[in-house]
């Protein structure tokens, strides 16, 4: 027996799927039985590049077993939000944010890394250089540069709007949802040798 859903993933799941599925919710019939496990693995989606799945709004793990009329939406790591408290399929969200930064924003990248964020920043590095450490590190790319910051072959990437570095750590900070992160951090014991 087939079970019909519809399904619809975000973001970067969507280079695993047919280009004429890709952005929108699109039927797809399953075996009685199938779980999201099985769905994404026959669609070709790699399940550590998933870390939120919803069916019919509700957030469930890799084993949900699905339904005829069934809503399924997958989606990739989220880099701007802290979405612990939706997560079904793993103890710890995937979200660790790594930067690198452009060297127009040097005094960001020295804070960033005094907060304790990991941070890459090298002054001698191109666009092109900065380009691939981020494909290749999964870093986000920052910076003051509009048309790097939107290079289209990147997928995590953010234009930094602010001028000084004090409002720049401000946006940094609250684009990518970052104060819950420093105050635990800032609460942790120091580490004693």
């Amino acid at each position: 027996m087939q079970v019909q859903l519809t399904l619809r993933l975000y973001e970067e799941l969507n280079d695993y799927i047919p280009p004429d599925k890709r952005k929108v919710s699109f039927a797809h019939a399953v075996g009685d039985g199938s779980t999201i496990e099985h769905v994404m693995r026959t669609l070709g989606v790699p399940l550590d590049d998933i870390e939120l799945v919803l069916v019919n709004g509700e957030s469930a793990d890799f084993s949900h077993r699905l339904h005829n009329g069934d809503r399924v939406s997958v989606y990739p790591v989220f880099e701007s939000l802290d979405i612990s408290s939706r997560l079904r399929l793993r103890v710890r969200p995937l979200r660790e944010l790594r930067f690198v930064v452009a060297g127009d924003l040097n005094r960001l990248a020295k804070t960033l890394r005094m907060l304790g964020f990991d941070t890459l920043y090298r002054s001698d590095c191109t666009d092109d250089e900065l380009v691939a450490l981020s494909k290749k590190e999964r870093r986000i790319l920052l910076s003051r540069d509009h048309a790097l910051a939107h290079d289209s072959s990147l997928t995590h990437a953010y234009h930094v709007r602010a001028n000084t570095p004090r409002e720049q750590l401000t946006e940094i900070l609250s684009r990518f949802d970052l104060l819950d992160s420093l105050n635990k951090r800032k609460s942790r014991p120091p580490d004693v040798p």
